[in-house]
C-alpha cells in the first residue's frame, strides 16, 4: 500500500509541475473581460514585464504597466519603430519617461528592395511566469471592435523559448 502511495505521489508532484494554466479571449466577444484581466495582470507585476508589440495606443493598458513600473517592476517594452516613432496616439514616449520603464524601437530585416519587415509581435511576458500573445495590438480597435485572439499560458517551455528571442530583438533594438 505504501509503495502505491509513493508511485501516485510521485506522479502527482511531476503532472503538477508540467502543469499550465491557458486562456484564450475571442474579440470583440471577449473583450471587455480581455482587458480587464490583461491590465490586472500586468499591473499585478511584481519582479518584471517585458513585452513587443507592434502598435500601442491604449491608454488603460498604459495605465496599468506604469503602476507596476510603480510598485517596482522593472519594464522593458519594444516597439515596432516605423508604427510608433512618429505616431502621436502611440504610448512610447509617454512611457519612455517613466521610472523603471525602458522603452526601444526596432525595424524589422531589411528586405531585398530597401523595405524593412515590421516587428509586428505582441507578446508580454509578467514576472518569467505567465505570457500573452496573439492576434491584438494593444489599441482601442483591437479590444473593443476588430476580430482578434489574445492567449495566455503559464506553461514555463513556452515562456522561455520567448525570453530567448525577446532578449534577442532587445540586442538589435535602440533605446528610446
Amino acid at each position: 500500500m505504501r509503495y502505491l502511495f509513493v508511485i501516485f505521489s510521485l506522479f502527482f508532484l511531476l503532472t503538477v509541475k508540467s502543469f499550465s494554466i491557458e486562456s484564450i479571449f475571442l474579440m470583440p466577444k471577449d473583450s471587455e473581460i480581455a482587458l480587464k484581466i490583461l491590465c490586472k495582470d500586468l499591473g499585478d507585476a511584481k519582479k518584471s514585464i517585458k513585452a513587443s508589440i507592434y502598435s500601442f495606443t491604449h491608454y488603460e493598458i498604459a495605465k496599468a504597466i506604469k503602476k507596476a513600473a510603480k510598485n517596482g517592476a522593472k519594464i522593458e517594452i519594444i516597439f515596432d519603430e516605423e508604427s510608433n516613432l512618429d505616431n502621436k496616439d502611440s504610448q512610447l514616449g509617454n512611457l519612455a519617461k517613466i521610472k523603471n520603464i525602458e522603452a526601444y524601437t526596432i525595424k524589422g530585416e531589411q528586405g531585398k528592395k530597401k523595405y524593412y519587415g515590421k516587428m509586428h509581435m505582441k507578446i508580454a511576458i509578467i514576472d518569467d511566469k505567465k505570457i500573452y500573445f496573439g492576434s491584438a495590438n494593444w489599441s482601442h480597435s483591437a479590444f473593443s471592435i476588430s476580430y482578434e485572439l489574445l492567449y495566455s499560458t503559464t506553461s514555463q517551455e513556452i515562456i522561455d523559448e520567448n525570453l530567448v528571442f525577446f532578449n534577442e530583438m532587445l540586442k538589435n533594438s535602440t533605446k528610446y
